[in-house]
């Protein structure tokens, strides 16, 4: 039993082949703006993450909170940009790479 799977990776949606092995070919141009953006995320999330934790100590004596509330706005805080990061998912193929996204990731609803 072959499986395929859509492709659009290429200008011109079509099928991989999965049991050929054969993928389909993904622009240089399209390589480098998708390495810059995930280095961008990771460099701005792991400033973030440092931020926050290193500020919430201050942060919690600022307000007045024990131990467990300034952890649980910690856990709050990180639960909200899991959320956030799975809701912005359906939009990424509009902000990386401005074609139609795949067949399988548009039928999904969110």
């Amino acid at each position: 039993m072959s499986q395929t799977i859509s492709a659009t990776a290429t200008d011109t949606p079509g099928t991989i082949d999965i049991a050929s092995g054969k993928l389909p070919s993904i622009s240089v141009r399209d390589t480098r703006r998708g390495s810059f953006l995930a280095f961008l995320a990771w460099t701005l999330a792991v400033y973030d993450f440092i931020l926050f934790g290193t500020l919430l100590p201050r942060i919690s004596d600022s307000f007045g909170w024990s131990d467990t509330t300034a952890l649980t706005a910690n856990t709050l805080v990180s639960v909200g940009v899991f959320v956030v990061v799975i809701r912005l998912f359906r939009f990424q193929s509009a902000l990386i790479a401005p074609r139609s996204p795949p067949e399988w990731i548009s039928d999904r609803k969110m």
